[in-house]
């Protein structure tokens, strides 16, 4: 089978890259991945078309066509033009997508739904609405499920087995160290998260926070390798950032629910195994008992590369995407 991943605003945590790769590297299926901008620098792009813009506009062309499955990553597909990030700025080149993926199969990721510079479409659940029951709708959080009508979740792939994705050692016995990866500082909670490390450092706690941004994911990897907690956020869900730490033997503090509980549990066979915190004081609870309980620390830093090695390994969720997009093209 051949999937076209056209992803030509934001590669949100790098979901889109990881899944192209691990189709390609895992499976009997073939994958293109076609990235407009380089806005969202973190991650790897695939081809990118403002490299070259006549020569990546024909391989988009040739990609549709080319596909069974044209999927889609926070596009319209129905647009007539294309934005493209260069120097002087943002521009949009015109280009219309749906005449080249008649007949296809379609797939539409929403990642959130977040704004972009274009359209308030991208708002959460317009584009679902606009294209309901014309594409297959990804929901990027078992608790978007609820707001999408008919939509199934997915998780993230997570390429344990690289080495930025294993483990390594650390003192568990000295400075702790806290890292926070935020891809967006009011989205993942970020000030509350600086104001914590600062409280405590003044209340004379051995504490170090690594903060991560606008930087490539391979440096941050690096980084959050070598911390002992992970800082996701409190107010949404446990995004990529939180299965990246976990990977690590990284433990993260994240806020949860009973959707998603449950939907790892049917999906994967077990909850995720982030340390629940819900605002700023129980933020500062938990950075606080395991500053006081190292040896439990080191014990569920061991526990949460384990849980991915035996309940989310990347053989064992590109299977399920293996098996979503055969599911696709079956549905006649």
């Amino acid at each position: 089978m051949k999937i076209t991943h056209v992803n030509l605003l934001i590669d949100c945590a790098g979901a889109s890259i990881n899944l192209h790769n691990a189709l390609n590297k895992y499976t009997h299926h073939e994958s293109r991945h076609i990235v407009g901008t380089s806005d969202y620098p973190a991650y790897e792009h695939g081809v990118l078309l403002s490299d070259n813009i006549s020569k990546g506009f024909e391989y988009l062309k040739q990609s549709l066509i080319w596909c069974d499955i044209a999927h889609f990553h926070l596009f319209d597909w129905n647009t007539k033009s294309v934005p493209i990030k260069l120097n002087e700025g943002w521009i949009e080149l015109n280009f219309s997508v749906s005449e080249h993926i008649k007949g296809k199969k379609l797939v539409f990721s929403e990642h959130g739904g977040w704004t972009t510079h274009f359209s308030t479409e991208y708002k959460n659940g317009l584009l679902y609405k606009k294209y309901s029951g014309k594409a297959r709708v990804v929901a990027c959080s078992p608790k978007n499920l609820v707001v999408y009508e008919n939509s199934v979740w997915l998780p993230n792939i997570i390429p344990e087995q690289e080495l930025l994705y294993t483990p390594v050692d650390r003192d568990f016995s000295g400075v702790l160290k806290v890292c926070h990866t935020p891809s967006s500082r009011e989205f993942k909670d970020t000030g509350d998260f600086i104001q914590v490390i600062d409280e405590l450092k003044k209340e004379g706690y051995p504490v170090e926070m690594v903060l991560v941004e606008q930087m490539p994911n391979r440096i941050a990897l690096k980084a959050k390798r070598r911390c002992h907690l992970c800082f996701d956020n409190y107010t949404h869900y446990p995004g990529t950032t939180s299965l990246e730490a976990l990977s690590q033997g990284v433990v993260s503090l994240s806020t949860t629910s009973r959707e998603i509980d449950s939907a790892f549990e049917k999906i994967v066979g077990a909850k995720l195994p982030v340390f629940f915190v819900s605002d700023k004081n129980s933020l500062k609870e938990a950075l606080i008992y395991f500053l006081n309980n190292r040896k439990q620390l080191r014990q569920m830093c061991e526990e949460s590369r384990r849980w991915v090695e035996e309940y989310y390994s990347g053989n064992k969720i590109i299977k399920l995407w293996s098996d979503f997009y055969e599911r696709v093209v079956d549905v006649s």
